[in-house]
């Protein structure tokens, strides 16, 4: 059966990146794209993706105000969706979480890291509940950068 992803990301780069990975997955795959929450609200109206990946930095509205209102959508209740972000604070994971989200993931210009994480997605390979999903080489710059500013 084939899988239905919607990505809702009004960063065309991320896109092309999203695409990338998926396009290295062995998978029967269909992915939808909405490039802001109005735009992905109407879309939910007629489809019920599989998958849902949710840009925290939308315009108008952040990416938790779109997981708000999905979760109290029933025929999206078997939706599992992910908040999207370039930095994973204690903050966002937490409203996340209580938002009913299935997780958070780091983006990252790392295909190969992207390409793991949707396997491990959509093949169940996750534990069941809340999953933070922070790329470690992205961490490690980070850290090692912040060990150069001291």
């Amino acid at each position: 059966m084939k899988k239905h992803i919607l990505l809702i990301d009004n960063n065309k780069s991320e896109l092309t990146i999203f695409m990338a990975a998926l396009k290295e997955i062995q998978g029967n795959f269909k992915c939808s794209h909405a490039e802001s929450s109005e735009q992905a609200l109407a879309m939910l109206e007629y489809i019920q993706p599989d998958f849902i990946f949710v840009s925290h930095n939308l315009p108008h509205v952040n990416g938790l105000q779109i997981i708000s209102v999905i979760r109290n959508e029933p025929v999206l209740e078997r939706s599992k969706v992910y908040t999207y972000t370039e930095m994973i604070s204690e903050e966002i994971s937490k409203m996340a979480r209580l938002l009913g989200a299935s997780g958070c993931i780091e983006k990252s210009a790392e295909i190969s890291w992207l390409i793991h994480l949707f396997k491990e997605i959509f093949d169940g390979q996750l534990m069941p509940g809340f999953a933070i999903l922070k790329n470690p080489a992205q961490a490690e710059r980070l850290q090692l950068k912040s060990d150069h500013s001291t």
